[in-house]
């Protein structure tokens, strides 16, 4: 034991003296006196506020039929409510639009898929799941009162948050530039009031193309865009590439139509190499390098005898010769009827 601890003196508590009397007890001060009650008023209460589901309210005019459980890039998985109406079930189905109301917009994704949930995850207020590609939102830009649409999502949802189905209103702004550059294409498959359309200035000024699988009407897709660009733009020209002549019978008047029974091009516009392809019969070796010299020496008589008789004062070219694109099967048995032909021209 430490020698050096030594222990500190306990004072003894102070005694009352003999004959003197206790202390008074402490008295609690007396409680504030409450008012009396104001008699209940006869107005109306006031209304309780729209529910509010994650960060963002819902309009008493909406109705919510899921909410959102998860987000993985540009993929949203809603929970659809099984308390929505059936019309409203019925019309959550692959291909339609459901909006999710965030914070200062509403973001737009379509319904790509359509499942129910495992018995291990299912609740009563979630028994179905619906899988959206977000598309893009609808905003009101600042110092503009007029919503407007715009692909992409600058800030994605979170848990919770409500979906809802897109009013037609909503459905106009997507679909509808707000102003007069939009050309029709069609309906709208969920609202047969609502047009379609394209702007033909923006369409033009960039590359796309029209996908789809098989029977999806790619070609009707293709055929009605066409339209559309000729009838706002009646003086312009396209030029299609149709090798399984697909095209022929949907313009009409408004095409001309070429193919190698009519196509003409005058012989200068070919190097010896495409002539040749085309005359030149390329089943035997022999015959080809026979027929191809016969040939080289045709197109040169030919080009000198235009040359002495067409050259003008400056010695170009008034007039040039055209020569009607064959079957090289047609040219390789009449080969010496084209030779003639070419040589007389």
């Amino acid at each position: 034991m430490d020698s050096n601890f030594t222990r500190q003196p306990i004072s003894p508590p102070p005694r009352q003296p003999f004959g003197s009397s206790p202390a008074p007890a402490t008295t609690p001060p007396p409680a504030p006196s409450v008012p009396p009650a104001a008699p209940l008023s006869s107005a109306p209460a006031t209304p309780a506020p729209a529910p509010t589901i994650g960060a963002a309210t819902v309009p008493s005019n909406r109705n919510v039929i899921g909410r959102v459980l998860a987000v993985s890039g540009a993929q949203v998985t809603v929970g659809l409510s099984p308390g929505s109406t059936a019309l409203e079930s019925a019309k959550a189905t692959v291909g339609k639009f459901l909006g999710i109301l965030s914070t200062g917009s509403v973001i737009v994704g379509m319904i790509t898929e359509i499942a129910e949930r495992p018995p291990k995850d299912r609740d009563d207020a979630c028994r179905s799941v619906a899988r959206l590609d977000l598309v893009g939102e609808i905003k009101t830009k600042a110092g503009s009162a007029t919503a407007q649409f715009q692909r992409g999502v600058t800030e994605y949802p979170i848990i919770g948050e409500p979906a809802m189905l897109m009013t037609d209103r909503e459905l106009r702004v997507i679909y509808s530039d707000g102003t007069e550059r939009g050309a029709p294409i069609g309906v709208l498959q969920q609202d047969h009031s609502i047009s379609a359309q394209i702007d033909i200035t923006n369409l033009v000024s960039k590359h796309f193309a029209v996908l789809g699988t098989t029977g999806a009407g790619k070609s009707c897709a293709v055929t009605v865009i066409l339209r559309a660009i000729l009838d706002a733009h009646p003086f312009g020209h396209v030029i299609m590439l149709d090798p399984h002549n697909e095209y022929a019978a949907a313009f009409g008047s408004r095409a001309e139509l070429l193919n190698p029974g009519n196509l003409k091009l005058p012989y200068w516009l070919l190097n010896f190499e495409e002539t040749a392809a085309i005359l030149v019969n390329h089943e035997s070796p022999e015959s080809a390098y026979a027929e191809g010299a016969i040939l080289r020496r045709a197109i040169l008589r030919a080009r000198r005898s235009r040359s002495r008789n067409c050259s003008s004062a400056n010695g170009a070219f008034s007039a040039v010769p055209w020569i009607s694109m064959m079957r090289p099967s047609l040219v390789s048995t009449k080969f010496a009827s084209a030779s003639a032909a070419l040589s007389s021209a």
